[in-house]
């Protein structure tokens, strides 16, 4: 009378079946979706990167790089939002405009660009800055 069911191993099977098909696809869908990602995030740091070399200012690159995406696109929307905060904040510092950007992104590597190009930017600034002194012999 209290013995186990003749159905409940079957039952049981059955669910644990499901769990590890459910687990398989998940881990498929997971591995798919960070090669897209991936892709993606690596065209992003390309044109952001070769924009940079071009205009050696940060707004141009965004501006430049925004141009190249179309309008639905989640870089395009994560670029006009950073673009919109340097214009219109009291602000206006590029980390943050940049921090918008990573966090519509999700990418480390973005992240790291972006550092890379805020201080490659800094760098110029201050030769320019070391220039314009030496020209006016100060």
């Amino acid at each position: 009378m209290f013995g186990i069911h003749r159905e409940y191993p079957k039952i049981l099977l059955f669910i644990a079946c499901a769990v590890f098909i459910l687990t398989v696809l998940l881990l498929f869908f997971d591995i798919w979706r960070e090669n897209v990602a991936s892709k993606r995030d690596k065209t992003y740091i390309y044109h952001f990167m070769s924009a940079l070399e071009e205009t050696n200012n940060l707004k141009q690159t965004l501006e430049k790089v925004l141009a190249l995406y179309n309008p639905k696109a989640r870089e395009y929307q994560a670029i006009k939002r950073a673009l919109d905060y340097l214009d219109h904040s009291i602000y206006g510092d590029y980390e943050t405009a940049a921090w918008m950007i990573e966090e519509a992104l999700y990418n480390k590597k973005i992240h790291e660009t972006h550092q890379l190009a805020i201080q490659i930017c800094i760098k110029k600034l201050s030769q320019a800055a070391l220039e314009d002194k030496n020209t006016f012999g100060i």
